[in-house]
């Protein structure tokens, strides 16, 4: 009985804790992605209207890309399978091309979200939103790379 009850402790505390490592981070995003917004009103300075209307197509693209990412999960899991199986090399190609093919779907849907933006945004708005999102990724990603970095030192 005391084993049978260890072996349930032990089966359900990892569990809890990938659940909790998940909520976890879905608190990070949320808040990275107020700390975008917040920034990017600032930067475009824009009125209660505009910001509305903006941020109502970028959750639609976002909703879009999230998609997009989930189907090409989906295909590179496929594709390894399909190396792995010598009798579905035939399907290697087709799947490959359809990779890139949402690949160039997903730079298209940029593209025409970008040009859409020309009915709420001036040209210098665009300019910027585009400049904002360059460095906002990029000072993103230096801030991880420095936390990893701190991480590793700490424990060689």
């Amino acid at each position: 009985m005391k084993t049978i009850i260890l072996f349930l402790i032990l089966l359900i505390i990892p569990v809890s804790y990938s659940q909790n490592k998940m909520k976890m981070h879905k608190v990070r995003m949320n808040k990275l992605e107020q700390l975008e917004r917040l920034k990017l009103i600032d930067v475009l300075d824009l009125d209660e209207e505009t910001t509305l209307r903006f941020f109502v197509r970028q959750k639609e693209l976002r909703n879009r890309m999230e998609e997009y990412k989930k189907e090409g999960v989906k295909l590179l899991t496929k594709m390894k399978y399909l190396i792995n199986n010598d009798d579905k090399k035939d399907e290697l190609k087709s799947t490959t091309d359809y990779y890139l093919a949402l690949g160039e779907k997903i730079a298209n849907k940029k593209t025409g979200f970008v040009k859409s933006l020309n009915d709420i945004f001036t040209e210098e708005q665009i300019a910027k939103l585009l400049i904002f999102e360059m460095k906002f990724r990029e000072d993103i990603r230096g801030m991880l790379f420095k936390m990893r970095k701190k991480k590793r030192g700490m424990f060689p």
